[in-house]
């Protein structure tokens, strides 16, 4: 399974001991899930159960990836939890699971979640909440440190509404940033959004879709046209979250709005205000029937992975210069070009 270690996977040999699970799907459509407690009787669940065991979301997430890896849109996944470490067992193709994707009339909608910490500066210590105590808690993400017996949470996250267009998004983006800036404005505190801030946390920038069936054909676009490239750009702690289990490459969840999160990309937080090149590439790739699937080599996914992205760098510039040929429209050619040319422009660091 040396794909799956190029994804950052582990696979290990099964444990009767450990909490385990089964997967049967086709991509991102679950035919059936079950779960195993140790030395117990499988229970078949429902997806929507998922979240009442503990890493249920992230177990299921990694068969997902596994598969995407692997390239089985049919396939049967086991996997069990030791401890927060997820390890897979058995991974093979399901030709039995079929789906019929479903043709969605509605637009396309855009929206995102974006994660960011608070800092004060006098005590270099960072700001969270108390666990439901606050309606600010609406505004932030799951993440828990604990002090004695309170849970606290301190990542915080700008939920802007949804657009019907990558521009409307942006100006919803700016909006929320524009104010989060302004309360901090001439304080002792500052917005944080690097990647790996501290310890076990790590930002994520999430795009979400609506009306947009997810397939391993639409995340390997994803990946390649935008993760990639945007891996080039990552700041401090990119490496080490490309490297967890929150940054890999393939990282999408299914919504509730016929639709998909793509949860791979760092927090681009401090890039809001410049961001609409962005934004209207991933309208374009998104929307864009004509992309192929793409074919992403071995090498180019530990490069995105360990940090040295030299290959990862020149397989993008292939990508691009390939997309020019196969796109010479005006309007085509011109979204390409604005995009590589903003990826080289956010390479200078941020002041």
């Amino acid at each position: 399974m040396n794909r799956l270690e190029a994804f950052q996977l582990d696979a290990g040999e099964e444990n009767r001991r450990f909490f385990r699970m089964e997967v049967r799907s086709f991509e991102y459509e679950p035919e059936s899930v079950s779960i195993t407690y140790p030395y117990q009787e499988r229970q078949t669940i429902s997806v929507h159960q998922l979240k009442n065991y503990y890493m249920g979301q992230e177990m299921i997430d990694t068969a997902f990836r596994a598969a995407y890896a692997q390239k089985l849109p049919g396939f049967y996944c086991k996997l069990q939890r030791e401890g927060k470490k997820i390890i897979i067992t058995d991974l093979k193709e399901n030709t039995t699971t079929m789906y019929k994707r479903k043709k969605v009339k509605e637009p396309v909608t855009f929206g995102a979640d974006v994660e960011y910490m608070i800092l004060c500066k006098k005590t270099g210590m960072f700001q969270s909440l108390m666990i439901n105590r606050d309606k600010a808690e609406e505004h932030t993400d799951g993440a828990l440190i604990r002090k004695g017996h309170t849970f606290y949470k301190p990542v915080f996250e700008l939920h802007p509404a949804p657009g019907f267009s990558s521009r409307e998004l942006h100006e919803n983006l700016l909006t929320l940033f524009s104010r989060q800036e302004k309360r901090v404005g001439n304080s002792s505190y500052e917005t944080i959004s690097t990647s790996n801030p501290r310890d076990r946390f790590f930002l994520g920038g999430h795009l979400h879709f609506g009306n947009l069936c997810p397939s391993f054909k639409k995340t390997s676009q994803l990946d390649t046209l935008v993760a990639l490239p945007m891996s080039l750009v990552d700041g401090a702690g990119g490496k080490e979250r490309r490297n967890s289990r929150y940054g890999g490459l393939g990282n999408v969840r299914s919504n509730s709005f016929n639709g998909f999160e793509y949860r791979t990309l760092s927090s681009w937080y401090g890039r809001i205000p410049g961001s609409l090149t962005l934004f209207t590439w991933v309208e374009w790739v998104v929307k864009n029937e004509l992309l192929p699937y793409f074919d992403i080599p071995d090498a180019v996914v530990r490069s995105y992975h360990s940090g040295d992205l030299n290959t990862a760098e020149g397989f993008v510039q292939n990508v691009f210069q390939s997309l020019i040929k196969k796109f010479p429209k005006p309007g085509d050619k011109k979204k390409i070009e604005d995009f590589y040319s903003w990826v080289a422009k956010a390479r200078i660091p941020l002041s």
